[in-house]
């Protein structure tokens, strides 16, 4: 489908970013990286993905500024989880005008689908979920890989 776009819906860690780019079809139009939170095991390999494949993350307005520089999320992650945070790897740093603060209920164009967004208190204030419209499956994914 020549207007498919594709989104990687919770990228996982820093060091998975690979993992994922060697596992996809470089024929998909992935457009949107969204993380559901910035945390390390969540959003910590959007940015790499973004740079290496040209798209746009999608986060938390309480999480771009985590985003475009991460060193604070890191240091803080360090101290909290020691080393295991080296496990899951320093994030990258992306131009903010790379990152896309979403609003609770916004739609946006995947394809032939919507992919819509809704604010959840699941782990803590700053989580969004991201549904496809109509709704064929819940993108909360169960390994960082999983693309729609």
């Amino acid at each position: 489908m020549v207007d498919a776009k594709a989104a990687i819906i919770d990228p996982g860690m820093a060091k998975g970013a690979e993992i994922i780019l060697e596992g996809i079809d470089r024929d998909w139009n992935v457009e949107y990286i969204c993380p559901t939170h910035v945390h390390l095991d969540h959003g910590g390999g959007a940015a790499k993905l973004a740079k290496t494949l040209d798209a746009k993350i999608f986060v938390h307005p309480k999480g771009v500024k985590h985003v475009v520089n991460p060193e604070r999320l890191w240091e803080a992650s360090k101290a909290v989880l020691g080393e295991v945070a080296d496990i899951y790897g320093k994030p990258e740093s992306v131009e903010e005008d790379g990152v896309v603060a979403v609003e609770d209920g916004e739609e946006f164009e995947l394809g032939e689908e919507i992919l819509k967004v809704f604010f959840t208190l699941r782990d803590m204030l700053h989580t969004c979920w991201f549904i496809t419209l109509p709704i064929r499956e819940y993108c909360f994914p169960q390994m960082p890989w999983d693309v729609l």
